[in-house]
């Protein structure tokens, strides 16, 4: 029995382990459509997106010769990123060429933003698992936490290309990949909180953590994923259990870093909100912008009878609505779930909505069954897009352009993990390998 046990764990072991190729492969792709390689090269960030898009592609077309092997795409899971992309390129046509009459121009090379959304087949014809995607979220957060620390050091001259704007605290704002280093910290937590080996996560992770919290807090300055960072924390302490003597080191911790930092939080966000009037605040926090964006946009939607209005080029030499916004500083993407109804309508927001809540019910129903090594990151990831839905501006993960890849890296990783866990649990009542309990069917 003892033997049996071994045989099931190795095997076990082997179908979860990570690569170190593949999660080298997630970081880069992630880092090019984030626009941030081209831009140390002195490029458009266009061209990085461009790239990433390109070697999706690449690997649709390329890793069938190999014959990868993986779960089979069978469930309607698996048809979701691909029926959205249909919705998004039926959308905007409609859109372009028959509503608004801007033609094929206007739309068609724009399009491929959304490519990311393939990515779910890409990672599938690799064989990625779900420790790879772990794995490289928490390098991808981490590393970028680290450039952003050191541009507040030094002032890294190409990322004022995507300095946003300077507030009333004199920050110098420079935002990418803030979500990923969000789901980093919190999956570094989750592994320190949860792990059986957790005093030697908590040696590995100490010093990144820091890092990415106060970059979070006092760099980023984003009310949105500050606040959806703590309560992503919350619901995962509510809904996991640890033994006493680990609780009380961690709860030491947290009360030995945690109440000064949220003394300089509550003294940088609060404290202005109670020196000043509302009126004020909303004009000088960006939440007046948000609000008249939202007027701008709907005047539009209202014209495609809820259809959706689908993609337009950003081009500053294009004569759409959409670049006249952004002239006035009005982002569709950044209006969360409601900036995705106006862009792909009532039908998008209904599929977002039920893909979404999928993910949360899914990962907790997995993290809360610890039948897998990583089922406390599971149970996070849920934890995760459930704090981001529960924001005042609800997120959207697949409808904007700065969240599709994460929202369909979370989705395969929801995928693989089901799928792991299935052949792990079988392999616990079966005589046989975890790999020849159900062969993995050939892509």
């Amino acid at each position: 029995m003892s033997r049996r046990r071994a045989l099931v764990a190795a095997s076990a072991a082997k179908i979860t382990e990570a690569t170190p190729l593949k999660v080298a492969a997630l970081v880069f792709i992630f880092y090019l459509q984030s626009g941030v390689f081209t831009i140390f090269t002195m490029e458009n960030s266009a061209i990085g997106r461009q790239a990433a898009s390109g070697l999706i592609l690449a690997v649709l077309i390329l890793t069938p010769i190999f014959m990868r092997r993986n779960f089979p795409l069978r469930s309607p899971i698996d048809l979701f990123p691909a029926v959205y992309f249909i919705l998004v390129i039926l959308v905007s046509y409609i859109s372009n060429n028959i509503t608004f009459k801007y033609g094929w121009d206007n739309w068609i090379y724009y399009s491929y933003v959304f490519l990311p959304l393939l990515m779910y087949y890409a990672m599938w014809s690799l064989s990625v698992t779900y420790r790879d995607v772990i794995v490289a979220l928490i390098v991808i957060g981490s590393l970028a936490a680290i450039i952003v620390a050191i541009d507040s050091i030094f002032r890294l001259p190409p990322l004022d290309l995507i300095e946003r704007y300077t507030n009333d605290t004199g920050t110098r704002r420079v935002t990418f990949l803030k979500n990923e280093c969000v789901i980093a910290l919190l999956l570094m937590v989750s592994g320190i909180y949860g792990g059986r080996h957790w005093l030697l996560s908590l040696a590995i992770y100490i010093v990144p953590i820091a890092i990415i919290f106060y970059v979070l807090a006092f760099l980023f300055e984003s009310r949105l994923a500050l606040s959806a960072t703590l309560a992503a924390l919350v619901f995962y302490i509510l809904s996991r259990r640890i033994g006493t003597t680990r609780q009380i080191i961690i709860l030491g911790a947290l009360l030995l870093f945690g109440v000064p930092s949220i003394y300089f939080i509550l003294e940088r966000y609060i404290s202005p909100l109670m020196n000043q009037s509302i009126e004020h605040y909303i004009i000088n926090n960006n939440v007046g912008t948000r609000i008249e964006s939202a007027d701008y946009y709907w005047r539009f939607f209202q014209q495609t009878g809820g259809l959706g209005f689908g993609i337009m080029t950003g081009n500053v030499d294009a004569r759409n609505f959409q670049v006249l916004g952004l002239k006035q500083s009005y982002g569709v993407a950044d209006l969360g779930m409601l900036g995705g109804m106006y862009q792909f309508g009532y039908f998008g927001l209904f599929m977002v909505l039920s893909a979404t809540a999928l993910m949360v019910i899914n990962f907790f129903r997995l993290g809360r069954s610890r039948r897998h090594p990583l089922h406390d990151q599971m149970l996070m990831m849920g934890c995760f897009v459930l704090a981001f839905v529960l924001q005042p501006v609800p997120m959207d993960f697949f409808s904007l352009v700065w969240t599709v890849m994460l929202g369909t890296t979370l989705w395969y990783a929801m995928r693989r993990a089901r799928f792991e866990q299935r052949i792990i649990t079988q392999a616990q009542h079966s005589p046989v390998p975890v790999t020849q309990v159900q062969p993995l069917q050939q892509s």
